[in-house]
């Protein structure tokens, strides 16, 4: 049998694209459990749902021209990637996205882990390749650790010349924080909007709640196993649910602030609309 080489070579080429690579954390411990636990099955389902409707959601905005920018966007099993070609606001617009994405994730009961970053790239459809994909999985595996977006030097650079208020103040701890171990990671709410728009934190603050009953629930059967697997799982949950508390205190200071939209950047900059 003779096998001929297809002549179709895909004229990949790369380009600058700020990256962001998102892994579901116990997926397969889940899909085990699955075969025997009807309600493990049905969380697949849901978290399935949420992956396959991100990237769907994504391409139905990008033909409609009154939309504003969205990236592209790819689903391999318990993975999500996006990107779009550098720019003024595509770091802002990324984290967004993923900021939504984690926290949906988070109240169905998955926990995230990922990184976002800026490199050379080709990224279409379902074809993604390149130095910034390899960076972004390096960073996810080796330093995320715990269920948390590590952002490279270059994406906390452009974040925080995004964010500015009007007197030039940079707002870089409303989006981001260094954590004890140094590493800059997303924050799962997006702080900015909350201090100009204070409704919104009542009801992100019952999400909250609800969020730290599900990781503490997900916690009780590894809790009495001395096994280093188990601990390690534990660790993640016990980082989560301290991250948790961080963002449940700043929530309740914006609430106390009584912000103004007047002192922030438009709402539309803010989101990286229309640049």
């Amino acid at each position: 049998m003779v096998i001929r080489r297809s002549r179709d070579v895909l004229p990949i080429a790369y380009e600058d694209r700020v990256l962001a690579f998102v892994d579901i954390l116990g997926w397969k411990e889940a899909i085990t459990r699955s075969e025997k636990d009807p309600a493990v099955l049905q969380g697949l389902g849901a978290a399935l749902a949420l992956l396959r409707e991100a990237p769907r959601l994504w391409e139905h905005a990008q033909k409609n021209p009154d939309i504003a920018l969205v990236p592209t966007a790819t689903q391999f099993s318990d993975t999500l990637v996006l990107s779009e070609p550098s720019s003024d606001g595509a770091a802002s617009r990324i984290a967004q996205r993923v900021r939504d994405y984690c926290w949906r994730m988070l109240l169905a009961g998955y926990l995230t882990r990922g990184a976002i970053t800026l490199g050379r790239l080709y990224h279409d459809g379902s074809v993604v390749v390149g130095p910034a994909l390899v960076e972004a999985h390096g960073l996810e595996q080796k330093v995320a650790i715990y269920p948390r977006i590590v952002l490279a030097p270059k994406i906390v650079e452009m974040l925080s010349s995004t964010y500015q208020t009007v007197q030039g103040d940079v707002y870089e701890d409303l989006h981001f924080r260094k954590d004890l171990d140094g590493v800059a990671h997303l924050h799962l709410v997006d702080f900015t909007l909350v201090r100009a728009f204070p409704d919104l934190a009542p009801a992100l603050m019952k999400e909250l709640v609800a969020a730290k009953q599900g990781v503490e629930a997900q916690m009780a059967p590894w809790e009495k196993n001395p096994q280093p697997r188990a601990q390690g799982i534990l660790a993640k949950q016990r980082w989560l649910l301290g991250y948790l508390d961080v963002l449940g205190d700043l929530l309740k200071q914006e609430t106390g602030r009584h912000a103004r939209p007047s002192s922030l950047e438009p709402a539309g900059k803010i989101l990286g609309v229309g640049r």
